[in-house]
């Protein structure tokens, strides 16, 4: 299987080598020549009032472009994934999937219902938690 790349990571979640960004390397040096493209155009509309603003108005948006992008920029060091693995993950919990967690799993319609009961009225919260408890209980005896 090749590299997954982009949003197509997420599809992968088991994959471990490196993710080919070779494109992020070319659009910096896209949007560095962009910039002295900006910064000439500046230059050039010296003594042009209207000319100068707008070329200094382009350059402004696209340094604050900029200054945007590198707020999103991460760099992830060879240990990051190692602690993760180590601190992290260890301490993540996942339950299985259920009724309170899979609405597709028997059981989970009357779920629903005791919910949509509770909040078109005159159940109590704990009159709520006692008839989930309760249901919860049965489900449980009844293997599901």
């Amino acid at each position: 299987m090749s590299s997954p790349s982009g949003s197509q990571r997420w599809y992968f979640p088991g994959w471990t080598e490196a993710i080919d960004r070779s494109s992020y390397a070319e659009r910096l040096r896209e949007w560095d020549a962009k910039d002295a493209q900006l910064a000439q155009a500046f230059e050039e509309a010296q003594g042009n009032a209207s000319a100068e603003r707008a070329a200094q108005g382009e350059r402004e948006a696209h340094r604050a472009t900029s200054a945007e992008r590198e707020r999103w920029h991460y760099d992830v060091s060879p240990e990051d994934p190692r602690h993760y693995r180590e601190q992290v993950a260890p301490a993540l919990f996942f339950p299985a999937p259920g009724v309170f967690t899979d609405w597709s799993q028997p059981g989970a319609e009357l779920l629903d219902k005791e919910i949509n009961r509770y909040l078109k009225g005159p159940p109590s919260a704990e009159q709520l938690a006692a008839s989930l408890d309760q249901m919860a209980r049965l489900m449980e005896l009844e293997g599901q």
